[in-house]
């Protein structure tokens, strides 16, 4: 895990064009969740003063392989400009996926941050939590794997926190049909 100083730390217009044409996403946006106190996170990461802040999340998922979270957290009533998001807190994360087999993916993740730069102990506490949420979530998904292998049923989880994991199953599902129109027949 990286953290690069100055911000915006990926200038995103750029970055997305070095995916291939033929990738195609969905974003899926909950933006401002606003002008509620900061989280305790965010009060150890930044000082807001006492005053209320404005949280913006955005979901984007690049088929076949990609997603990406960001996350900005500003005082309230501040113009949402480049400049301004990058005087709050901005966080980047990224996850790519790689298919090994049918029921094997290797993970790969990259978290970027501008707040507490060059702070090793804060780079190490949030690296070993981040690692501790994935170990929980593999310790399920492995759980789930085994079950579906065992009775041969696929099941997609049907709740609003999985609907963009949802979503982007059925989009790589209806690519793959498109690839081998004998799959559908």
């Amino acid at each position: 895990m990286n953290s690069y100083p100055g911000c915006p730390t990926i200038p995103w217009r750029r970055a997305r064009n070095v995916l291939p044409p033929s990738v195609t996403g969905v974003e899926w946006k909950n933006l401002v969740l606003g002008m509620g106190p900061p989280s305790p996170n965010d009060r150890r990461r930044v000082d807001f003063g006492g005053g209320k802040v404005d949280r913006g999340q955005f979901f984007y998922f690049y088929l076949p392989s990609m997603s990406r979270v960001e996350i900005i957290v500003l005082p309230t009533g501040t113009e949402r400009t480049e400049e301004n998001m990058c005087k709050g807190l901005r966080t980047y994360s990224y996850k790519f996926l790689t298919a090994e087999s049918e029921s094997a993916t290797h993970f790969f993740w990259l978290h970027i941050r501008n707040y507490l730069v060059g702070d090793q102990e804060a780079a190490a506490k949030l690296r070993a939590a981040l690692e501790q949420t994935f170990r929980e979530d593999l310790e399920i998904e492995v759980a789930m794997q085994r079950s579906q292998d065992e009775t041969g049923i696929r099941q997609l989880i049907a709740l609003d926190l999985d609907r963009a994991p949802v979503m982007a199953v059925r989009m790589l599902q209806r690519m793959i049909e498109a690839e081998n129109p004998s799959l559908t027949a």
